[in-house]
């Protein structure tokens, strides 16, 4: 399923880069209805802005946080953090939904999911204490992958994690 944009008109090129012997058929977006039909941004994209501007809300609101916004590398590790939050098999349902919604595929067991901000930044959790030993800050949120609670400086930037837990 390709955007009707021009550098996908040309399907022998696509085809082109699949592996040999891989068979590979088109189904190209009208103009104008990718929205409306492109799985990932039926569901999928729409998740990750929520979970993106609730950590840049996050950030504004809590003045001791170091983090300037308008910094390059700090547009980019937001987007890198969330790619990989979102990466966790913890997820894996949330990206079936969108191809479920927007009509792909037929599924009649969609099992039910915590949408990423009900489940990383549940209001439940925000009196527990952040899981590194020795850290006495308390939860920014909660690990995809690990499901541990992590402050905002154990999580930003350095918690690439792909242990599940």
């Amino acid at each position: 399923m390709v955007d009707s944009w021009p550098a996908f008109r040309n399907d022998h090129v696509v085809k082109m880069l699949a592996d040999e012997g891989i068979d590979v058929d088109f189904i190209t977006i009208p103009p104008r209805s990718t929205s409306l039909i492109q799985p990932l941004d039926v569901y999928g994209f729409r998740m990750w802005k929520a979970f993106l501007c609730y950590i840049m809300g996050l950030v504004v609101r809590q003045s001791p946080i170091p983090f300037v916004l308008g910094q390059r590398a700090n547009i980019i590790l937001p987007q890198s953090l969330i790619h990989n939050q979102f990466s966790a098999p913890h997820y894996q349902p949330m990206w079936q939904h969108g191809w479920v919604k927007s009509g792909s595929i037929e599924r009649q067991d969609q099992e039910h999911f915590d949408t990423p901000s009900e489940y990383s930044f549940n209001r439940d959790d925000f009196r527990i204490p952040c899981s590194r030993p020795n850290c006495p800050k308390l939860h920014f949120m909660r690990c995809g992958w690990c499901r541990k609670v992590l402050c905002f400086f154990c999580f930003f930037p350095k918690h690439f994690c792909t242990h599940v837990g």
